[in-house]
């Protein structure tokens, strides 16, 4: 039954051949007087779309590496959903050429990656083929590419197939349980019709010979007719009608329509693929811009690729992740020249990082930056020499480097730089991206190596993160790095991790800040199983591999190859058993002779490593010759009936797998007897009823049958007595092997020490009337299961105004609500704001505080703010709030939540009466997140209830009364600011509070430190301060820090302070809390030997305010 029947009558013959055949190689043909879509197979249909925002997603050969299947499904749903947003038609394509595709040179590893592929874009809702590429006659590769798909039809369905070859669109349905539409490429006239006599939907020419074709498949539908009014008078056989379909001598017309159907429905399905349909929210990472999908989730989901992604390939002396004391100078045009990312795409990124940039985010102290080579030229002596004498002020060198698209090694110039870096005996650590594999030449010379690949545009924070410590590095090498490259890049169907010597970085190699131990290798026929140990300092994921060999095989077995592996994280001193599973392609090789495919048998070794070449575990597995049938099918996902490995399907092997499925010998015993005497049981009662009668002849008919009955019985129990000995081959062999192999994986678990939480003591219970308990359930059910409506006065948003105008408004606002605030302390608190994450707000005028809190609070756009206490002690007493037997959520969790919903606009939370001595219990979750805003964290607020923390927040804490002091530990998060206020005298005209959005502030900050900062002179006297404290004991401003008072001061003296006024904020705000953290303060006249020094150097500037801080 045709589902486009009404419409499939309506066409012509060559109308319904010009849907169903195209000359031009995938690409589908339009129609006369139909407006059916148009689509093209294509690798990457957001290629052609030109001015769209997409996400730069690492490359295939990137996302590989990662060895993580999942992440690669949910980055490929992603670029589905954005594929729907932007490209008219899309239709990906999806090869098992590897030179096409370039994710791995070996075949299992991307035939994995490539079934992620397509699960993850069909999984968007967005059409995917797969392209079955024709084999060569070397044996090795119709294996390879067998193996290959055999990990796509196992862990996908895409919608559709090409094939080159009228064979392959016979066999491969067959083989692989493949339901969906077929297409053929056809390079002469008579496969046409065969195509479509084998299913093929869709044709495409690989040359034009369209015109002749239609005349063609004319004359063969007349044909058919003729050849089917022979076979119904019997003039031929019903044989020789299939053979002349089969061959393409004739052609039915309703398989034409069947293909016409088919293909109309994928257009349809192609028309549904619109930005409306897309299922995820949308967001835009500039408010300027409207989003077609969720630009932030992606951009996440990219970094997170990119870090699993990215290799460290040398680590010498532990040099990663960097200390904390460590001065970096960074190298490299690479870093501050977005060319070298944006001309390797066609596209416009929805962000573009910049190394240098994302650097200033991070707490790594930079001494600066220089060029050290130019793109597109060598011989800059003039650049190298800057970058070397930059390399002396510093413990260590960062260098980023980058090949050009499809170079096999590093520009000439960044080669010149690195050999003068290693004449001069600098350390470095090399950043490199590139396409593939380059030639290292420099490996021996650097002290750590971090390879990117195409890394994306949220790889240089990924690089960050890995560089402090914050992601500890897994990812593996997905090709081989030979010593020395050759000229141009070919995958063979033997990896060459298999059959090359001269290795630099083998296949799978990846170093971690971690260690991993595996053990109790076992190898059963259904797979392997083994301990994994993380024995080092720190959590990380390991990712061992499987690969197996037979050094008596004739194919390409005889080599090691992969054949399995496993991505598991393991704690710290943490243990795991890992389970790696055999399926139908593990053990399967081509027999050229023959034609089939078989398992040539032996004893197969099996190897777990962390690399190829650094094999951790070795054992064996023997197993008998099969030859695989024409009706096997060969997908990976296979049954246990279809026996993944026990291939020798003998008689015996059938009994012994029938009769694992039944009933135990002495279960089927018991059962056999107990029926036997019932059945003797009532025929001997009747025959005791009748006996006496003289019915002879009944009771001759009953003795015949409990004869009959009890022979029988005794039958049954001969023959499942015979059969006995197939359970005893399967019963206690492999249920106690079973037990040994768990017991040892246990044991060798159980040897982990676990620290031992002390049990609380159990308390004392009155005994009480019943009836006055409440169960727990019912106080769990007294939480809100949602946020509550926050009312605020909603504020007016400025495009862009001046800070003057700023600190002007909010001063005017205060007045109004009976609050007189000091100008120099406005100006710092609009500085701090901008400048900071967390504010922690001082005012010595107790009498006010709660009026200047309060109109605070309001001029924000806030109802209401939280008022801390002194019995707080997690962060639920933040967030909840109990209201008549209940329990609501609190302002504060209410204005967090209204800012998540308003990511284009600046929200202040704030605390009052707060107190250092409890404050990390209630904020610990809100510190860090002030420290590492572009961290997602979130808050499970109940079951019902979670919180994700907005990054469009500054928290400001106003101290209690009384209160002058936060705890020296938590000085790097706050920016403290002393307010000057009092109570207003007279009355003030209304003042409307006004606000300007993220985007204009971000602005109006950049357009600030541009104009407006401190000289020079202050700057290099604070950092002689740095080294006068350091000398004494450890002290540094990191460069979150310097960022922070760069902002400060710029905005002070952009609201109209002088530089006198923003040089003694930045002390009193950020300086004197770190200078308090110090040995040197803490010990004795700790604060007069500081202010001595800070005297010294500041002779010229008045440090009465400075000095009061520190001594206060």
């Amino acid at each position: 039954m045709l589902k486009h029947e009404e419409l499939i009558i309506r066409m012509s013959f060559d109308q319904k051949l010009r849907l169903i055949i195209s000359s031009k190689p995938y690409e589908s043909s339009s129609v006369e007087n139909y407006k059916f879509p148009v689509f093209s197979l294509s690798a990457n249909p957001l290629a052609g779309a030109t001015g769209a925002y997409q996400t730069l997603f690492p490359s295939d050969s990137t996302l590989c590496r990662t060895f993580d299947m999942p992440l690669i499904r949910e980055v490929y749903r992603a670029v589905g959903n954005e594929a729907k947003a932007d490209a008219e038609n899309a239709y990906f394509n999806v090869s098992n050429n590897l030179n096409r595709e370039n994710s791995s040179e070996d075949y299992f590893l991307s035939g994995n990656f490539a079934a992620q592929k397509i699960g993850g874009v069909a999984s968007a809702g967005v059409l995917v083929n797969f392209e079955s590429s024709p084999a060569e006659d070397e044996a090795s590769f119709r294996e390879s590419l067998k193996l290959f798909e055999g990990c796509v039809f196992g862990g996908a369905k895409p919608d559709s197939v090409l094939v080159h070859g009228i064979e392959e669109a016979e066999k491969l349905p067959p083989e692989y349980r493949f339901g969906g539409l077929l297409y053929g490429a056809a390079s002469e006239i008579e496969e046409v019709a065969r195509y479509l006599f084998y299913g093929c939907s869709l044709v495409f020419l690989k040359r034009d010979f369209s015109e002749e074709l239609f005349t063609r498949l004319k004359t063969l539908t007349e044909l058919y007719k003729k050849s089917e009014a022979e076979y119904s008078a019997r003039k031929i056989t019903l044989a020789e009608f299939d053979r002349r379909k089969r061959f393409g001598e004739i052609l039915d017309e309703r398989v034409v329509d069947r293909a016409c159907d088919d293909v109309i429905s994928v257009l349809l399905k192609l028309r549904a693929q619109t930005p409306a349909s897309i299922d995820e929210a949308l967001s835009s990472l500039d408010i300027e811009r409207s989003a077609l999908f969720d630009e932030r989730l992606h951009d996440k989901l990219a970094r997170l690729a990119a870090a699993e992604g990215v290799v460290l390939l040398k680590n010498k002396g532990g040099i990663l992740p960097l200390d904390f004391k460590t001065k970096v100078a960074v190298i490299g045009e690479y870093a501050k020249n977005a060319e070298y990312q944006t001309e390797l795409i066609k596209t416009t990124p929805t962000a573009v990082r910049l190394p240098f940039e994302v650097l200033n985010d991070f707490d790594i102290e930079t001494v600066g930056y220089a060029h050290g080579y130019a793109k597109g030229q060598s011989g800059r002596s003039d650049l190298i020499a800057s970058a070397t004498e930059l390399c002396t002020e510093a413990d260590c060198a960062l260098v980023y480097l980058c090949a050009a698209k499809g170079a096999r090694e590093l520009p000439e110039g960044q080669r010149e730089l690195l050999a003068e870096l290693a004449s001069r005996k600098i350390k470095y650590i090399a950043v490199v991206s590139a396409d593939g594999a380059i030639d290292m030449p420099f490996a021996d010379q650097a002290a750590a190596i971090l390879f990117t690949g195409r890394g994306g545009q949220s790889v240089h924070a990924a690089v960050a993160d890995i560089l402090t410590g914050e992601v500890c590095p897994s990812g593996k090498l997905a090709e081989t790095f030979p010593a020395v490259l050759s000229e141009k890049k070919e995958y063979a169907s033997i990896p060459a991790y298999a059959s090359r010597d001269n290795v630099r970085f083998a296949f799978g190699h990846g170093l971690s800040y971690t260690s991993f131990e595996y053990r109790n290798l076992a190898v059963t026929e259904n797979g392997v199983s083994f301990t994994a140990v993380n024995v080092g300092d720190c959590d990380g994921y390991a990712v061992p591999q499987m690969y197996i060999s037979n050094d008596k095989a004739t194919s390409s077995l005889k080599y090691r190859l992969l054949r399995g592996f496993k991505r598991v994280f393991i704690g710290k001193g943490d243990a795991v058993k890992v389970e790696i599973p055999f399926d139908a392609g593990t053990f399967r090789s081509y027999d050229k002779e023959n034609g089939v495919f078989r398992v040539e048998g032996g004893a197969y070794e099996i190897c777990i490593g962390e690399s190829a070449a650094d094999i951790r575990l070795k054992g064996e597995i023997t197993l008998k010759e099969h030859v695989f049938g024409k009706a096997e099918v060969l997908r990976e996902d296979v049954t246990d009936d279809i026996m993944p490995v026990g291939f020798t399907r003998t008689k015996e092997d059938e009994a012994i797998r029938k009769e694992k499925k039944k009933l135990s010998f002495g279960l089927r015993l018991f059962l056999a007897l107990m029926l036997t005497l019932y059945y003797d049981g009532i025929c001997g009662a009747l025959l005791y009823v009748n006996i006496p009668e003289e019915n002879f002849i009944l009771c001759a008919v009953l003795g015949g049958l409990l004869a009959v009955g009890n022979v029988f019985a005794i039958i049954y129990i001969v023959l499942i007595a015979k059969r006995r000995r197939l359970q005893r081959k399967l019963h206690p062999k492999e249920v106690l092997g079973d037990m040994v192999e768990r017991v040892a994986g246990f044991k060798e678990i159980a040897k982990i020490s676990y620290e031992q939480p002390v049990p609380a003591p159990a308390p004392e219970i009155e005994e009480e009337q019943p009836e006055e308990e409440q169960p727990e359930a019912e106080v769990k059910a007294q939480y809100a299961a949602a946020f509550g409506d926050e009312e605020r006065e909603a504020p007016v948003y400025e495009k862009k105004v001046s800070f003057a105008e700023l600190c002007d408004n909010l001063r005017a606002y205060m007045l109004y609500k009976g609050v007189s605030v000091e100008a120099s302390s406005v100006r710092a608190l609009i500085a701090a704001l901008t400048a900071g994450k967390a504010v922690y707000l001082n005012c010595a005028n107790a009498e006010i505080l709660p009026a200047f809190t309060s109109a605070l609070n309001s001029y924000f756009g806030n109802f209401s703010y939280v008022t801390a206490h002194d019995n707080w002690a997690e962060p639920d007493d933040l967030l909840w709030v109990e209201e008549e037997e209940a329990f609501i959520t609190s302002d504060f969790a209410n204005t967090l939540n209204s800012a998540c919903s308003t990511p284009d606009k600046n929200r202040v939370a704030v605390i009052a009466g707060v107190k250092g001595a409890n404050l990390k219990k209630y904020f610990g979750d809100f510190i860090l997140h002030s420290m590492y805003p572009t961290e997602e964290r979130t808050l499970v607020l109940s079951d019902e209830l979670t919180l994700t923390l907005p990054d469009n927040v500054t928290y400001v804490l106003v101290a209690a009364e009384g209160e002058r002091e936060l705890p020296p530990e938590l000085s790097k998060a706050f920016i403290r600011v002393d307010v000057i206020a009092s109570a207003a005298e007279g009355e003030h005209p209304e003042t409307e509070a006004k606000n300007v959005t993220r985007a204009a502030l971000s602005e109006m900050v950049s357009e600030a430190r541009e104009r407006c900062f401190l000289a020079e002179k202050s700057w290099k006297r604070l950092d002689e301060l740095t080294e006068a404290v350091n000398a004494s004991c450890a002290f540094r401003i990191g460069n979150k820090d310097v960022q922070a008072l760069e902002k400060l001061t710029s905005v002070i003296i952009d609201c109209g302070g002088d530089e006198s006024e923003a040089l003694i904020c930045a002390f009193t705000s950020k300086i004197v809390p770190l200078l308090k953290n110090t040995a040197l303060y803490r010990g004795e006249n700790g604060g007069a030997t500081l202010s001595g020094m800070i005297e010294k150097l500041f002779g010229d500037e008045d440090i009465t305010f400075i000095r009061k801080a520190l001594n206060g």
